[in-house]
């Protein structure tokens, strides 16, 4: 039956409700016409099409199946139950919708466009590319088809042919605040920052209530290190839309990393109460517990993310570390596997200072974590042009040398480094000191900023414009002392601004991509040519050691055992490395001594939980270590720690991630170390300690030897003692203590670098 005058004329009402947005309204009058007469396929049509946008799904669906079983040639009400389905995730449903809406009406756009939405869904770009192409041919100055195509562009890293896509949307439309948005996360994503900066501001101008934008600026502003404009579009943003996730998890991000912490975890709990399917919330919650050392919390927030998104390779990496950090192994084997899958599988964001201490891995998988972690984060830097050429070279009398470092203030690598910077013989050499760390305000970071010509801090900057400061400086060897750690912008390397980059010191590895570091300091025992196919970088020995030592960190008196609760009779196995660097083989390894050695104790630095001791005790019962043989230590300021550390008789090493500054601290206090060296960076850093104060007999190359050598001199007082006396003797005339000496060599090493260049030529340098 036709629809009588009266009830077009309610149906023309109806849409014209619909097309004002007034769909509830729309709804209403459409359903009071189904009731008054026959159901038509028209009405059934646009009953549904007002119940979709009020999420009344399964009405819609209705509506539609009911108008398709009257009319099966219905084109319009085929193409809207695909998009019906689509909303529900029905993807598999929703196909064979738009496909028989073409087949109905093949000039239709909108079903084009709907189809190749729907491959692009489901992860079929090459389809979903011709769908939109295919819209197009019919009609070029469609904006819909234009603008589905930029992001399908953009999504499959086409970044040219996107910026084009909607460059022509906006030429045929100008007003479209949406297009603007995209059109700058594309300019964003390839580092032209002004541009993105006015597509933004651009689409807010059109849309001023649009909080996508204004947290895309946000995130820009950020990336400037603009911290106080960004934060205030953020909270735009927020006033928009209260529960904006991107905006309240970067507001929280922020809060975090400026110590605000309850704040910041209030915000993370406000987004995740609605937004429990973000794998990025839960990594940044995780990150939140990380930092204040919550470390059941921030593994349970990362396998949470991992759960959600299991190639999310950061959140499955921190949360191997904070298992580890807690000695909680109990699934150590099945975390190995998945990093060691994961990376075979080419996952990127899994931290690679955390691969370092798997004894699961190799060389070449360590050498394949770096290079995985640096294409994650630095693709657009390393896509941009190099800001110093190669071949530039200085007339100057004087080397610039420039250091850049997370860590210019009460730090491992400053307790290492802080002497060098003292003895630089500045008529050779222009020192420079660049920060891209917390301007934290302690003793050595008034040494560093007192000792060098130049200081400056570059954390108020971008990376971008950071680099730039550094060429502007025409560094002639820019020192990377933070690699991938902590709060290193490895940004700034990749950007090349300076002539030549050495990576030293900070990062105990390679950083996996040529372009980050042109060499490497090591030496013969830490980075043997043997392994130099593992190195992104080209080698560069120091003599002796790599590892230099501050003189001014001196050992005080020696404390009692009493005073420390330690056992007064006894040998006394000691081992501050952090938590996350033991591994259950080598825990086993130290109970076989504690059992073969009567009244011995092993003394550890206390870890952030008491859960954790909990664990290791729980571990050492299982081995048939009784708690009282496990003593743990609070972390301490150095002058203490040092002083404390001379109660020892004798330092186990971890494996494969050994002692670094830890192990300096131990040989400085007199106790000798025994070490397991492998075959990586980090697992010889001990042992090239060892050399450099003469007691390479404590290096060992297998577990049982490792074992045996320490059980030895544990069950010999004689033989420790004699040890204990030789390296006693090496203190004042060793190379690992020497710094005086070990500048002179770095600086020699600095000019042969300078030379090779000026010669055009890089080959390992390992003559002396």
């Amino acid at each position: 039956m036709l629809l009588s005058a009266e009830h077009i004329a309610a149906a023309q009402r109806a849409f014209a409700l619909y097309q004002q947005g007034r769909f509830q309204q729309a709804l209403e009058l459409a359903e009071t016409l189904l009731t008054l007469s026959p159901p038509q396929p028209s009405l059934l049509n646009l009953a549904a099409v007002c119940a979709r946008p009020l999420g009344l799904t399964d009405k819609a669906e209705a509506y539609l199946r009911s108008a398709i079983e009257i009319d099966p040639g219905h084109a319009n009400a085929h193409g809207n139950l695909g998009l019906v389905l689509q909303d529900a995730g029905r993807l598999g449903e929703a196909e064979p919708a738009f496909q028989r809406a073409l087949e109905l009406s093949p000039d239709d756009m909108a079903g084009m466009i709907n189809l190749g939405n729907l491959y692009r869904a489901t992860q079929r770009p090459a389809q979903a590319e011709a769908a939109f192409r295919k819209a197009l041919a019919k009609a070029p100055e469609n904006i819909n088809a234009l603008y589905n195509l930029g992001l399908l562009l953009s999504e499959s890293g086409r970044a040219d042919e996107a910026e084009a896509a909607f460059r022509q949307s906006l030429k045929i439309r100008p007003n479209q605040a949406d297009v603007y948005n995209d059109l700058g996360n594309v300019l964003m994503d390839r580092l032209r920052l002004d541009e993105a900066e006015q597509a933004y501001r651009k689409a807010i101008a059109l849309c001023p209530d649009y909080a996508d934008a204004y947290c895309n600026l946000g995130m820009l502003l950020l990336d400037e290190g603009k911290t106080d404009a960004a934060m205030v579009a953020f909270r735009r943003a927020l006033e928009i839309e209260p529960g904006h996730p991107d905006a309240l998890n970067s507001v929280a991000n922020q809060l975090s990393l400026h110590g605000h912490f309850e704040q910041a975890e209030l915000a993370y709990r406000k987004v995740l109460a609605t937004r429990t399917d973000s794998a990025n919330l839960y990594n940044n919650y995780g990150n939140l517990l990380r930092e204040s050392h919550r470390f059941a919390e921030a593994e349970a927030a990362y396998r949470a993310a991992v759960s959600l998104q299991p190639d999310y390779g950061h959140a499955l990496g921190q949360a191997v570390s904070c298992a580890r950090s807690r000695y909680d192994w109990s699934k150590a084997d099945a975390d190995a596997d998945a990093i060691l899958q994961a990376l075979h599988a080419g996952v990127t964001g899994i931290p690679a200072l955390m691969v370092l201490s798997l004894p699961e891995l190799g060389p070449a998988q360590l050498r394949l974590a770096s290079e995985l972690t640096a294409k994650t984060s630095l693709k657009p830097y390393l896509d941009m042009a190099p800001l110093v050429e190669t071949n530039l070279h200085s007339s100057r009398d004087r080397l610039r040398i420039g250091y850049l470092s997370a860590d210019f203030h009460e730090h491992a690598v400053m307790h290492l480094l802080a002497g060098v910077l003292e003895a630089h013989d500045k008529n050779r050499f222009e020192i420079y000191a660049y920060s891209v760390g917390p301007d934290q305000r302690d003793a050595y970071r008034e040494r560093i900023e007192r000792t060098c010509e130049h200081f400056h801090d570059l954390r108020p900057l971008g990376k971008i414009d950071a680099a730039k400061r550094i060429a502007k400086d025409r560094i002639d060897i820019l020192v990377d002392l933070s690699g991938h750690t902590g709060n290193a912008k490895p940004a700034i390397t990749a950007l090349r601004p300076a002539s030549i980059i050495v990576s030293w010191l900070g990062y105990p590895g390679t950083l996996g991509l040529p372009r980050l570091a042109d060499y490497i300091i090591g030496d013969a025992v830490l980075t043997p040519l043997e392994f130099a196919p593992y190195y992104s970088e080209t080698l560069a020995w120091m003599p002796h050691c790599y590892q230099p030592n501050d003189p001014k960190l001196v050992v005080g008196a020696k404390p009692t055992r009493r005073e420390l609760g330690l056992p007064e009779e006894g040998v006394v196995f000691c081992s501050f490395n952090q938590a996350y660097k033991l591994t259950p083989a080598i825990f086993t390894i130290w109970c076989r001594l504690l059992d073969s050695v009567p009244g011995s104790v092993l003394w550890l630095l206390r870890p952030a939980e008491d859960s954790a001791i909990d664990n290791l005790l729980r571990e050492a019962s299982d081995r048939g270590i009784g708690p009282e043989r496990l003593a743990f230590g609070p972390k301490l300021p150095m002058p203490e720690h040092l002083a404390r550390l001379q109660l020892a008789d004798l330092a186990l090493d971890t494996f494969p991630y050994g002692s670094g500054a830890t192990g300096s601290n131990v040989l400085r206090a007199g106790v000798p170390m025994v070490t397991l060296m492998g075959e990586s960076y980090v697992s010889r850093m001990a042992a090239s300690q060892l050399h450099a104060v003469g007691l390479p007999e404590l290096v060992t190359t297998c577990p049982e030897d490792y074992f045996s050598l320490a059980r030895d001199l544990a069950c010999d007082p004689e033989k420790l003692a004699m040890v204990r006396g030789k390296l006693a003797g090496s203190l004042l005339t060793a190379p690992l203590f020497d710094t005086a000496g070990f500048t002179l060599d770095l600086e020699r090493l600095y000019q042969r670098i300078w030379l090779d260049h000026e010669r055009g030529v890089r080959v390992p340098i390992t003559e002396w």
